[in-house]
Protein backbone atom coordinates (compact mmCIF):
# COMPACT_ATOMS: atom_id res chain seq x y z
CA UNK A 1 0.00 0.00 0.00
CA UNK A 2 0.77 2.77 -0.72
CA UNK A 3 0.74 6.06 2.11
CA UNK A 4 -0.61 9.83 1.24
CA UNK A 5 0.30 12.07 3.94
CA UNK A 6 -1.87 15.13 2.56
CA UNK A 7 -4.81 15.86 5.30
CA UNK A 8 -8.08 15.11 5.31
CA UNK A 9 -10.96 17.84 6.75
CA UNK A 10 -12.39 16.60 10.36
CA UNK A 11 -15.54 14.87 9.34
CA UNK A 12 -14.77 13.44 5.74
CA UNK A 13 -14.52 10.21 4.47
CA UNK A 14 -11.71 10.18 1.60
CA UNK A 15 -10.71 7.07 -0.18
CA UNK A 16 -7.56 6.39 -2.27
CA UNK A 17 -7.59 4.07 -4.85
CA UNK A 18 -4.23 2.61 -5.28
CA UNK A 19 -4.88 -0.50 -6.87
CA UNK A 20 -6.76 -2.39 -10.01
CA UNK A 21 -6.85 -5.98 -8.80
CA UNK A 22 -7.91 -8.14 -11.81
CA UNK A 23 -8.41 -11.98 -11.70
CA UNK A 24 -5.08 -12.16 -12.66
CA UNK A 25 -2.91 -9.54 -12.22
CA UNK A 26 -2.83 -6.31 -9.96
CA UNK A 27 -2.13 -2.94 -11.84
CA UNK A 28 -1.20 0.28 -9.99
CA UNK A 29 -3.85 3.22 -10.73
CA UNK A 30 -2.75 6.25 -12.19
CA UNK A 31 -5.99 8.37 -12.34
CA UNK A 32 -9.96 7.98 -11.99
CA UNK A 33 -11.06 10.57 -14.26
CA UNK A 34 -15.30 9.93 -14.12
CA UNK A 35 -17.11 8.68 -11.04
CA UNK A 36 -21.02 8.45 -10.48
CA UNK A 37 -22.99 7.52 -7.56
CA UNK A 38 -26.04 7.35 -5.64
CA UNK A 39 -27.23 7.06 -2.66
CA UNK A 40 -30.29 4.53 -1.92
CA UNK A 41 -32.46 4.22 1.49
CA UNK A 42 -35.03 0.85 1.04
CA UNK A 43 -37.32 0.52 3.28
CA UNK A 44 -37.28 -3.48 5.14
CA UNK A 45 -39.53 -5.49 7.53
CA UNK A 46 -41.55 -8.85 8.23
CA UNK A 47 -45.00 -10.07 8.08
CA UNK A 48 -45.77 -7.97 10.94
CA UNK A 49 -45.47 -4.99 9.38
CA UNK A 50 -46.35 -5.16 6.00
CA UNK A 51 -47.37 -0.48 6.00
CA UNK A 52 -43.09 -0.73 5.67
CA UNK A 53 -43.78 -1.94 2.18
CA UNK A 54 -44.98 -0.62 -1.41
CA UNK A 55 -46.40 -4.03 -2.50
CA UNK A 56 -46.56 -6.94 0.16
CA UNK A 57 -48.19 -10.40 -1.38
CA UNK A 58 -47.75 -13.23 1.00
CA UNK A 59 -46.71 -16.66 -0.74
CA UNK A 60 -47.25 -19.03 2.06
CA UNK A 61 -45.68 -20.93 3.16
CA UNK A 62 -42.82 -19.76 0.39
CA UNK A 63 -41.28 -16.06 1.23
CA UNK A 64 -43.72 -13.52 0.82
CA UNK A 65 -43.01 -10.96 -2.51
CA UNK A 66 -42.50 -7.49 -1.30
CA UNK A 67 -42.00 -4.26 -3.36
CA UNK A 68 -39.65 -1.59 -0.84
CA UNK A 69 -40.18 2.05 -0.74
CA UNK A 70 -37.05 3.54 -2.20
CA UNK A 71 -35.66 7.01 -2.30
CA UNK A 72 -32.66 7.69 -3.50
CA UNK A 73 -30.39 10.68 -4.92
CA UNK A 74 -27.56 11.14 -7.32
CA UNK A 75 -24.83 13.03 -6.07
CA UNK A 76 -21.61 14.62 -7.33
CA UNK A 77 -18.50 13.85 -5.11
CA UNK A 78 -15.11 15.67 -6.09
CA UNK A 79 -12.02 14.04 -7.23
CA UNK A 80 -8.75 15.33 -5.66
CA UNK A 81 -5.62 15.06 -7.57
CA UNK A 82 -5.55 11.90 -9.85
CA UNK A 83 -6.75 9.02 -7.35
CA UNK A 84 -8.72 10.25 -4.49
CA UNK A 85 -12.02 10.30 -4.05
CA UNK A 86 -13.50 12.62 -1.24
CA UNK A 87 -17.11 11.79 -0.41
CA UNK A 88 -17.60 14.22 1.61
CA UNK A 89 -19.27 14.12 5.27
CA UNK A 90 -20.82 11.12 4.43
CA UNK A 91 -22.63 10.34 7.22
CA UNK A 92 -24.90 13.36 7.51
CA UNK A 93 -25.64 12.67 3.78
CA UNK A 94 -26.52 8.99 4.81
CA UNK A 95 -28.71 10.32 7.99
CA UNK A 96 -30.45 12.97 5.58
CA UNK A 97 -31.36 10.33 3.20
CA UNK A 98 -32.78 7.66 5.52
CA UNK A 99 -34.90 10.75 7.54
CA UNK A 100 -36.65 11.91 4.50
CA UNK A 101 -37.39 8.37 3.52
CA UNK A 102 -39.17 7.89 6.95
CA UNK A 103 -40.59 11.45 7.51
CA UNK A 104 -42.42 10.82 3.82
CA UNK A 105 -43.78 7.25 4.79
CA UNK A 106 -44.41 8.63 8.59
CA UNK A 107 -44.08 5.06 9.71
CA UNK A 108 -41.48 3.24 12.22
CA UNK A 109 -39.49 1.12 9.37
CA UNK A 110 -35.91 -0.44 9.51
CA UNK A 111 -34.16 1.03 6.52
CA UNK A 112 -31.72 -0.17 4.07
CA UNK A 113 -29.10 1.98 3.02
CA UNK A 114 -26.09 2.37 0.62
CA UNK A 115 -23.66 4.30 -1.66
CA UNK A 116 -23.37 2.96 -4.99
CA UNK A 117 -20.23 4.35 -6.98
CA UNK A 118 -18.87 3.44 -10.27
CA UNK A 119 -15.89 5.01 -11.80
CA UNK A 120 -14.14 5.01 -14.83
CA UNK A 121 -9.75 5.31 -14.33
CA UNK A 122 -6.91 4.31 -16.18
CA UNK A 123 -3.74 2.18 -15.02
CA UNK A 124 0.00 3.22 -14.95
CA UNK A 125 0.37 1.11 -17.93
CA UNK A 126 -1.96 3.21 -19.88
CA UNK A 127 -5.56 0.29 -19.96
CA UNK A 128 -8.69 1.82 -19.45
CA UNK A 129 -10.81 0.34 -16.64
CA UNK A 130 -14.25 0.27 -15.14
CA UNK A 131 -14.78 -0.67 -11.61
CA UNK A 132 -17.95 -0.43 -9.03
CA UNK A 133 -18.03 -0.26 -5.75
CA UNK A 134 -20.78 -0.17 -2.70
CA UNK A 135 -20.85 1.24 0.78
CA UNK A 136 -22.91 -0.16 3.34
CA UNK A 137 -24.03 1.63 6.30
CA UNK A 138 -23.97 0.13 9.73
CA UNK A 139 -25.63 2.20 12.98
CA UNK A 140 -21.67 3.36 13.57
CA UNK A 141 -19.87 1.83 11.10
CA UNK A 142 -19.28 2.16 6.91
CA UNK A 143 -17.84 -0.47 4.82
CA UNK A 144 -16.82 -0.23 1.34
CA UNK A 145 -16.71 -3.40 -0.66
CA UNK A 146 -15.27 -3.73 -3.75
CA UNK A 147 -15.06 -7.64 -5.29
CA UNK A 148 -14.68 -9.80 -2.41
CA UNK A 149 -12.78 -6.82 0.08
CA UNK A 150 -14.77 -5.29 2.49
CA UNK A 151 -12.78 -2.68 4.18
CA UNK A 152 -14.30 -0.19 7.60
CA UNK A 153 -13.93 3.42 5.85
CA UNK A 154 -12.69 6.06 8.84
CA UNK A 155 -13.26 9.33 8.69
CA UNK A 156 -10.77 11.91 8.98
CA UNK A 157 -8.05 10.10 7.82
CA UNK A 158 -7.20 8.48 4.20
CA UNK A 159 -8.87 5.03 3.66
CA UNK A 160 -6.77 2.57 1.20
CA UNK A 161 -8.88 0.91 -1.40
CA UNK A 162 -8.08 -1.57 -4.17
CA UNK A 163 -10.81 -1.61 -6.79
CA UNK A 164 -12.07 -4.58 -8.84
CA UNK A 165 -13.82 -5.30 -11.93
CA UNK A 166 -17.39 -4.13 -12.56
CA UNK A 167 -19.29 -7.18 -11.11
CA UNK A 168 -22.18 -5.36 -13.85
CA UNK A 169 -22.28 -6.74 -17.07
CA UNK A 170 -21.26 -4.24 -20.14
CA UNK A 171 -24.51 -3.57 -21.17
CA UNK A 172 -26.19 -3.04 -17.76
CA UNK A 173 -23.20 -1.11 -16.58
CA UNK A 174 -24.08 1.39 -19.11
CA UNK A 175 -27.65 1.27 -18.23
CA UNK A 176 -26.50 1.84 -14.59
CA UNK A 177 -24.15 4.29 -15.39
CA UNK A 178 -26.41 6.71 -17.50
CA UNK A 179 -29.00 6.34 -14.70
CA UNK A 180 -26.54 7.77 -12.51
CA UNK A 181 -25.82 10.86 -14.31
CA UNK A 182 -25.52 13.86 -11.86
CA UNK A 183 -29.55 15.60 -11.69
CA UNK A 184 -30.04 18.43 -9.16
CA UNK A 185 -33.62 17.86 -8.65
CA UNK A 186 -33.19 16.17 -5.17
CA UNK A 187 -34.19 12.88 -4.06
CA UNK A 188 -36.56 10.17 -6.42
CA UNK A 189 -39.20 8.29 -4.91
CA UNK A 190 -40.88 4.96 -6.10
CA UNK A 191 -43.94 6.49 -4.61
Amino acid sequence: MITISTPVIAGEVVVDFYEYSTYSNDHIVDQVYEVRSQLAATTRGSFFNKECFKEYYSNYPDTPTTVSYLLKENIAFPMIGKKRLNLGDLRKTYYNAKSELLYRLDKKCKTSDYLLVLLKGKTLKGHLFQSDFYIEFDKDKMFLISGLEKIELKEDTPNQARLTPSTLLKDDWKSVWRELEFKESGYETNF
